[in-house]
């Protein structure tokens, strides 16, 4: 029998990898994944759990892209975009561990989606999130130390998606990153990359199965 303190305090090993994707010559995509090894009848079997996305996309200094905003028209920059974080329901409070440090999947996700921004050459992240999704709001502001930098305003639904088509109040948010150029001085980034640089995977290749959008 294995004691109550063990069980309390056993984590689930879970492994982080950088997945690069779309054709050469086009801005950079990336998904960034989480996953774990499952016992079954068959054997072992290796299971996407979380994932999250990381692009190069022209964003004007408040987060907006260029077609966002064709009535007021901003200067725009490529930067550093996140998009569709995602952890399995069943996986969201389960306590994991990568590297050998006790995480939570999404934390750690987003913090290797910070790492590839830096290798990239960006000096920060924004991404989008929906108002209304409180526990996300509160993950990228009070954990993550992410800036409002834009107050909800209408983000369109994509078709096909969950709900009625239409837009839904939106947060836009940034943050400055650990390593990224001030003052002419780089500061030293905590943030290496703990997944291993997968060869390009076409767009095919994106996580299926995690239809929960918990975060964004």
């Amino acid at each position: 029998m294995v004691p109550l303190f063990s069980v309390l305090t056993l984590a689930l090993d879970a492994r982080i990898s950088v997945r690069p994707t779309g054709p050469a010559g086009q801005p950079r995509k990336a998904y960034i994944c989480a996953e774990v090894t499952e016992s079954g009848r068959f054997g072992d079997r290796n299971r996407v759990v979380g994932a999250v996305t990381i692009r190069e996309q022209e964003l004007t200094a408040d987060g907006r892209s260029a077609a966002s905003c064709r009535s007021d028209p901003q200067p725009t920059s490529m930067s550093a975009y996140m998009s569709n974080l995602n952890v399995m329901v069943e996986y969201r409070k389960k306590t994991m561990r990568v590297g050998g440090r006790r995480c939570a999947i999404a934390i750690e996700l987003m913090r290797e989606c910070e790492a590839v921004a830096l290798e990239w050459g960006y000096g920060a992240t924004y991404l989008n999130v929906y108002e209304k999704n409180e526990g996300a709001v509160r993950l990228y502001t009070s954990k993550l130390g992410y800036e409002v930098i834009s107050e909800p305003a209408t983000q369109p639904r994509a078709r096909g998606g969950p709900g009625p088509v239409g837009p839904l109040p939106a947060f836009r948010m940034r943050k400055t990153l650990v390593g990224a150029p001030l003052d002419g001085v780089v500061v030293p980034t905590k943030l290496p990359l703990s997944g291993q640089q997968q060869p390009p995977s076409p767009a095919s290749d994106a996580p299926r199965g995690l239809k929960n959008e918990a975060y964004t």
